[in-house]
């Protein structure tokens, strides 16, 4: 499940309801790792990871549907008389259960030490340090085997070296 654009907002989609930043996008791990102890948290990490990835497969299908819905209904589907309104409620609880439960999955990563970037791409960091002092990210993406990359604090994934140089 490749994802190369924008992460997209996963708030549901409702005419009254401005996008909103992702909650997990608030939390920053404090743990600076050895790349040994990085490649161990990954190890805990990326099954998190494949749980979240479930998860927003279903939000999106859920996201269009409830899209879907409010298109056709516009605000009449906030209507309790209205046919549709309680498959809207359901479909839209069970969205907010996912987002709850991705926000979890991210507050367990971060506990590894886990930094994350991206998840429709799967972009994970790890704080570390060189040898040199120099404070940097060990970077992780989706389908690498183990973390490979490294790049500076503000380098970004497009900055990333191969540990070689770290």
């Amino acid at each position: 499940m490749e994802h190369d654009g924008p992460d997209p907002p996963l708030a549901m989609s409702h005419a009254d309801v401005p996008p909103q930043q992702p909650p997990w996008a608030r939390y920053e791990p404090t743990k600076v790792l050895t790349l040994v102890q990085a490649q161990e948290a990954l190890l805990r990490v990326r099954p998190l990871m494949q749980q979240v990835d479930d998860h927003l497969e279903r939000i999106r299908e859920l996201s269009g549907l409830l899209e879907d819905m409010t298109q056709y209904w516009g605000t009449a589907i906030d209507d309790p008389t209205n046919p549709e309104h309680p498959t809207y409620q359901t479909l839209r609880t069970e969205a907010e259960d996912r987002i709850a439960s991705v926000d979890t999955l991210v507050q367990q990563m971060v506990q590894e030490g886990a930094y994350v970037k991206s998840l429709p791409q799967g972009l994970v960091d790890f704080y570390a340090v060189r040898a040199d002092g120099q404070k940097v990210f060990l970077c992780w993406r989706r389908g690498e085997e183990g973390i490979g990359h490294w790049h500076t604090l503000e380098g970004g994934y497009v900055g990333r070296r191969p540990l070689a140089d770290f």
